[in-house]
């Protein structure tokens, strides 16, 4: 059986952000429903398996647990907690960002 998810608040705001992004300045609001579609298919793969995606190889990312997976140009970050069975997304954030100065 898959686990659970949960959206960080970040995440949440991450995901209004970027979908606001396509949907008012870059594209078009088809383009902001697909990438919405493809984050929460992703997000389905990763509570099937939450283990087939990799820990991040950011020193301080990988100490902590926290995976990654990616849809177009941006990463899903995430963990896994085994005892209850959740993913919860800490971040949804351009792959080009300063992972060391995010919170």
């Amino acid at each position: 059986m898959g686990f659970q998810h949960e959206f960080s608040l970040k995440a949440k705001d991450d995901l209004l952000e970027i979908i606001s992004y396509y949907a008012d300045k870059k594209g078009t609001r088809q383009t902001a429903e697909r990438f919405n579609r493809y984050v929460f298919e992703k997000i389905s793969l990763i509570c099937e398996n939450p283990y087939m995606y990799p820990v991040h190889h950011n020193e301080r990312l990988a100490l902590l647990g926290i995976r990654f997976a990616t849809v177009w140009r941006y990463l899903i970050l995430y963990i896994t907690n085994e005892n209850t069975r959740i993913v919860t997304i800490l971040r949804i954030i351009h792959g080009k960002r300063d992972l060391n100065k995010i919170t």
